[in-house]
């Protein structure tokens, strides 16, 4: 196993013929180092794409989860021929399940105001109802830009 830390090791790793695996962090495909690779591995049907936890609609992730045939990299059509996987259960993100849980430890009538700050509207409003019915009374669910007063 290898780490690579520098940019330019990392474009190296695009010329490699033999088998490997590149893991390379980024949120839903969509920054850094992953869409060099992704530009370089996608075409190839002898590689696969593993994507693991969720993606939200409109990002890369998304699209090639989603099937896409061909994708956009740097302004440039890339075919899509490696195999798209998929890892739902591995996340460093709670699910609904595990934030209800999480916040069990907490009387809701002593939590003056409760933020939803990460997913897509639909999963957030769906939160937001579960948690009202759980007795929390004030929940925003802040827009890019607004401020709140704490």
């Amino acid at each position: 196993m290898e780490f690579v830390r520098e940019p330019e090791e990392s474009k190296r790793l695009n010329n490699v013929k033999r088998p490997c695996i590149v893991i390379s962090a980024s949120g839903m495909m969509e920054a850094g180092r992953v869409r060099h690779h992704l530009r370089h591995a996608l075409p190839d049907p002898n590689n696969a794409v593993l994507a693991v936890g969720f993606c939200a609609p409109g990002t890369l992730g998304h699209e090639l989860l989603s099937g896409a045939r061909e994708v956009n990299i740097f302004g440039e059509p890339v075919p899509v021929n490696a195999e798209i996987l998929r890892m739902e259960f591995y996340s460093a993100h709670a699910d609904r399940g595990e934030l209800v849980k999480y916040l069990a430890c907490q009387r809701p009538e002593q939590v003056r105001r409760l933020f939803l700050v990460h997913g897509v509207e639909r999963a957030l409003l769906g939160l937001k109802d579960l948690m009202m019915e759980q007795g929390y009374k004030d929940i925003a669910i802040p827009r890019n830009g607004e401020h709140f007063v704490i």
